[in-house]
Formats: C-alpha cells, structure tokens, sequence
C-alpha cells in the first residue's frame, strides 16, 4: 500500500465510501504500517525455566501480550523476535531468578552476535535484571535473550506475569543515512 495524497473537497461535496477509503482509511493504514510504533510485540514466558551455571541459557517466551506483525511465535522459535522490516528496533528483556546472585542478561542479533548485556553485578537483595537496546535489523533478522551465571548452582528462570521472563520489541525507524 502507498500514501495517496488527498484531493481537495468543497463544501456540500459527496464523499463515497470510495474517496473516504483512498482519502482516510487507506492513508491510516500506510502511516501504521510504516511510521515507527506501528510494528511490535511483547512476550512472556508463563513456566520457569532451568538456568544452568556456566553456561548461556536461552529465554523462550509461550505467551504474548501483543503482537502486531508475527514479531513472535509461540509455536516454534519460541526464543526468537524477527523484524517485519528493515530498520531500527528497540528491544529488551527483564528476567526474574530465584537467588539474589550476579548474573548477565544478553541480547544477540541472529543469535550469536552479542549486542548488549545488563543484569545484576553483585549479591544483593534484587532479584531481576534487564538488557534494553537499539539494534539495526533487516527484515527477518532476528534478536534473542540469553542469560549467564556462574553462581554454582543451577537456578530458576522464575515466570512472573509479564515481566518474569519477559521481552519486547519495538521498530522505531529507519536507519539513518
């Protein structure tokens, strides 16, 4: 779909459900489809997940929130948030573990480049961390959430209603040139 710019109308002219749909609708429809906001998800996970020490553990998500353009799937990929379309995407993570204990929170392009990292340095009373960055995607390049810790012990990924295990992303533009 393209933007069609309107025509100019006089008073007392006959606006068909025609005009209206190329004048109003479609233009509405082109703008949520191609200004920044139009395109985004959030995810959750509504089971705890095992976190292994030592080791990246990749957060899988079996619920959404929203879902605007098939960001997400809950059926296969279940780790993965896709762009729709080129541009740049905000996109983070929160995570909720069961022992106050230091731990990295990751974000990676395609799965293997490394593009941010939050989470928890120290011991302390907090029990949850998050990664939150702009990263420049083309259309179905995908990011994904891990978590590290070396604390050990094996501990739980604890789901928590919509931040738990959680991650959202949002296309905010184009990338500038």
């Amino acid at each position: 779909m393209t933007w069609s710019d309107p025509e100019s109308r006089d008073i007392g002219d006959l606006i068909t459900a025609a005009i209206w749909n190329q004048d109003v609708v479609d233009n509405v429809q082109y703008l949520f489809d191609n200004l920044p906001g139009g395109k985004s998800c959030w995810v959750y996970n509504t089971a705890d997940i095992s976190w292994p020490t030592g080791t990246d553990t990749t957060m899988t998500f079996n619920s959404e929130l929203w879902d605007t353009d098939d960001i997400h799937s809950t059926i296969s990929n279940t780790d993965r948030l896709t762009a729709p379309q080129d541009g740049l995407y905000l996109v983070g993570a929160s995570l909720y573990f069961n022992q106050p204990d230091c731990f990295d929170l990751k974000v990676f392009k395609n799965g293997s480049t490394q593009l941010g990292v939050g989470g928890r340095g120290d011991a302390g009373s907090s029990f949850g961390g998050s990664v939150v960055t702009i990263v420049d995607l083309a259309e179905d390049d995908y990011v994904v959430f891990k978590g590290y810790h070396t604390e050990g012990t094996t501990r739980l990924m604890v789901a928590s209603g919509y931040i738990g295990i959680a991650a959202f992303m949002v296309l905010i533009g184009a990338k500038p040139t």
